[in-house]
């Protein structure tokens, strides 16, 4: 289902992620992990969904061995961690995470205004609005469950934090929007070689 309103949906973004922030900072602390990226080279991948986090955190140690943690939320409000391998070596998975921008690209709150329609240019009717000419704008609003994601990524000088909700789902109806588009493809990859998250 899906319905119409601009201030609905760039005010939904906002709270929800304002919300996993809090999470998320919470989830760090009980897993005895830096709200701050202190390697020269790390990425982290936060998922929400359905009252529970998940995280997988590829970074390199101190003998300069790519290494993977998968974290994940129980029921009981404990966690478990596992070391996970790509199911090709880790420069391909970091090559392919550059290669769609997870270091430059921002969060979807930054480009709101692209989500949705504008209307073609037509003549104003409106009498509370000056101007002769007017459009219309109008954003798809996704209902249902939110899949909230918040991404850490740093190597060397460059560094990134970004957030993102139900990529896939924005993507279908604003396919032509390039970021929505890098959302999936670097959840793509993560979910192909690493085999988690998978609906």
């Amino acid at each position: 289902m899906k319905s119409k309103l601009l201030i609905a949906t760039v005010c939904l973004s906002f709270l929800s992620l304002k919300l996993f922030s809090q999470d998320f900072r919470s989830f760090n602390q009980k897993n005895y992990l830096s709200d701050h990226i202190n390697l020269k080279e790390e990425i982290r991948i936060y998922k929400e969904y359905d009252n529970k986090i998940s995280l997988l955190r590829i970074f390199q140690d101190d003998k300069s061995n790519w290494i993977a943690e998968y974290f994940q939320e129980n029921d009981d409000k404990t966690f478990t961690k596992e070391i996970i391998t790509p199911k090709k070596d880790f420069d391909y998975v970091l090559k392919s995470l550059e290669r769609y921008y997870v270091y430059k690209v921002p969060s979807m709150s930054e480009i709101s205004w692209k989500l949705g329609n504008r209307s073609a240019v037509h003549k104003n009717t409106d009498p509370r609005i000056k101007s002769k000419y007017n459009y219309t704008a109008s954003i798809t609003v996704i209902k249902g469950k939110k899949e909230n994601y918040f991404i850490l990524a740093k190597r060397m000088n460059l560094e990134n934090s970004f957030s993102f909700y139900n990529p896939y789902q924005y993507y279908k109806h604003n396919s032509e929007i390039d970021e929505l588009g890098y959302y999936c493809k670097i959840l793509d990859i993560i979910t192909k070689q690493f085999k988690i998250w998978k609906s």
